[in-house]
């Protein structure tokens, strides 16, 4: 809860009574493919999905509720077109990737089918779902969503679609939604949508001018994820937070294990070769061999070099909350982790992921050195490190599924008041439940 807009002498007996205005249940990186039973596909969980939006609409009836999907709520990255998945990024092979998508998970589909009828679902960009920026993918899901208002009247089938919003980030009252992915400089999105020629010349078609973060999460992570040539796939890529500790442990158990390792290095070292010289010249854009080489070691262990640096997730939303004196409460996607952070600059809500996500407690090393600090950071990591895969050690940092099925929720006030929470379902109690 964020600190009151009137006088903090007013007591109780004075304190005027609020109306909610609206109500936002805000979830992000649901991850959704095309439902194949592969590591590209991180979304199973429809069926709580469906039981958990029931249970928001009964404990809520009647109020002005909004579902805010704060990005990579669908993944087209992870969805095949033409059995290729880094695809052309072109408008007809959106819609054929949204599709299989759309069929892949009736149940959820059916939700927002049911949620929109009582109120409004807004849809933010993230960089997994980029091609929610084609205006035609969009009429596409608020037809699909508003489907079952067709037929009864003109005017509620209009009003149905009306009631689903796409955006990139919006501010209200003080409180910022961001999908959060430009945090990280591989996967900013471009401030141009869409590219329209090559070497001063039309394109037939128009491209979706994406980061260079979503080749390499389409084109290295498959690889890794379902294996080459070269060695077997790894079941945890995608999966695992943090992502570094997948290539570490590599090294640190067997023989196969370290093939594994090696591939995984060799693949580093040849995607951007690869990329460089690749015919598909909106990969590479403009960028040097040393720029993709640096993208795609930064995104196979960002966390340890960020670690590293005494630098986490954290940050990035810390320094809009330094530089914009308007806002005191951000909702934040992208980086997959759940928090309720309160600074003295305002409010941080981690709303959490639905994609299945195992999780490794790094152990946090205490930093006791007046002098040489980012020394002592260094050192004091891979003494830690060792902790994790030391036989005596390693079975306390194990990876654990992840089953908190959590959301934010952020309640304006028509006096400008909010307040702002983070709550989960629970499946087992089918309730709802507070996250202290």
């Amino acid at each position: 809860m964020v600190k009151d807009s009137y006088s903090p002498f007013t007591t109780e007996k004075t304190m005027p009574i609020r109306h909610l205005a609206e109500n936002r249940f805000v979830f992000a990186d649901f991850h959704l493919g095309e439902g194949k039973k592969n590591n590209m596909e991180l979304f199973i969980d429809d069926d709580i999905f469906v039981s958990a939006e029931d249970k928001i609409m009964e404990n809520h009836a009647g109020e002005n509720n909004v579902l805010v999907l704060l990005g990579d709520f669908f993944d087209f990255l992870a969805v095949e077109y033409r059995k290729r998945i880094l695809a052309e990024p072109t408008e007809v092979s959106a819609h054929e990737k949204l599709q299989k998508i759309i069929a892949a998970h009736p149940k959820v589909m059916a939700a927002l089918q049911k949620f929109l009828a009582q109120g409004k679902i807004k849809f933010f960009t993230g960089n997994h779902d980029l091609d929610l920026r084609w205006p035609s993918v969009q009429l596409a899901i608020k037809q699909k969503l508003a489907e079952k208002f067709r037929g009864l009247t003109d005017t509620g089938y209009s009003q149905a679609m009306e009631r689903v919003e796409f955006i990139e980030e919006e501010t209200k009252n003080g409180v910022l939604f961001i999908h959060g992915n430009n945090g990280e400089a591989i996967h900013a999105l471009p401030d141009e949508k869409f590219i329209t020629s090559h070497l001063g010349r039309p394109l037939p078609e128009p491209l979706l001018n994406i980061p260079y973060g979503n080749h390499i999460a389409a084109d290295l992570g498959k690889k890794l994820a379902h294996g080459s040539l070269l060695c077997k796939g790894n079941r945890w890529v995608g999966r695992l937070e943090p992502h570094w500790y997948i290539y570490a442990e590599s090294f640190w158990k067997n023989w196969k294990s370290r093939w594994f390792g090696l591939c995984a290095f060799t693949m580093l070292l040849l995607t951007p070769l690869r990329h460089f010289f690749s015919r598909r010249w909106w990969v590479r854009k403009s960028a040097s061999f040393w720029t993709l080489f640096r993208a795609n070691f930064e995104a196979m262990i960002l966390t340890a070099i960020n670690l590293l640096r005494g630098r986490d997730y954290t940050h990035y939303p810390l320094q809009i909350l330094k530089d914009n004196q308007h806002i005191d409460i951000i909702f934040i996607g992208h980086i997959h982790e759940f928090r309720h952070m309160v600074d003295k600059h305002g409010t941080i809500i981690f709303p959490g992921n639905w994609c299945t996500t195992y999780d490794v407690q790094f152990p946090t090393p205490t930093l006791t050195w007046k002098r040489w600090r980012s020394a002592e950071r260094v050192i004091k990591f891979f003494w830690a490190m060792r902790k994790m895969f030391s036989p005596e050690t390693r079975h306390l940092y194990k990876p654990k599924k992840r089953e908190l099925y959590s959301f934010g929720v952020c309640k304006f006030f028509d006096d400008g008041y909010k307040e702002v929470e983070l709550m989960r379902y629970n499946p087992k109690k089918d309730c709802l439940e507070k996250i202290n």
